[in-house]
């Protein structure tokens, strides 16, 4: 699946949000940098974006606004957070409920293979269900499906009800 181009400037900020957590991060974050752009003392960019931002995001939209002249002028760095907070919200998000909370590497392969299946502007969004067994709903574009060990091993049972039947008696 080809890259959307990046006529906005965007792109490289986008390209680092990988989860709904991490987008809703960057939301909060481009929130604090619109308030503080009019304070009579603003804190600077790079200490707001280390301060609330994962490492990758942050470094993203700090090059993105300087390689925008955004940084240059209040007005203009407003007009680009404000573009950013909107692309925001045109990710397609796809649920992904896990047994466990997922580690930074399966984050990073999963949202990868996301990418790559369904397009740039997809995110998944996990969440927790312990009663899983080994393995995960997902629910995408009002399309549902859960593929888990337990429903696999009833379905065995079931079908094999008469053979284990006879084993036993």
């Amino acid at each position: 699946m080809t890259e959307p181009a990046d006529t906005n400037g965007y792109g490289a900020v986008l390209a680092q949000v990988r989860t709904a957590h991490e987008r809703d991060y960057l939301k909060s974050a481009l929130d604090v940098l619109l308030k503080n752009l009019y304070h009579t003392e603003p804190k600077p960019l790079e200490e707001i974006a280390e301060e609330l931002l994962p490492y990758a995001i942050g470094k993203a939209l700090v090059a993105s606004l300087r390689l925008a002249h955004a940084a240059d002028t209040a007005a203009a760095m407003e007009t680009f957070l404000s573009g950013l907070a909107s692309a925001l919200g045109t990710f397609r998000v796809v649920k992904l409920e896990l047994a466990f909370e997922p580690q930074e590497e399966t984050v990073a392969i999963v949202s990868r293979w996301v990418r790559q299946c369904l397009g740039a502007d997809s995110i998944i969004d996990t969440s927790l269900d312990p009663l899983l067994l080994g393995g995960a709903r997902i629910a995408f574009a009002g399309k549902y499906r859960e593929v888990n060990l337990a429903d696999m091993i009833e379905s065995a049972l079931i079908r094999e009800e008469s053979r284990i039947q006879e084993m036993l008696l």
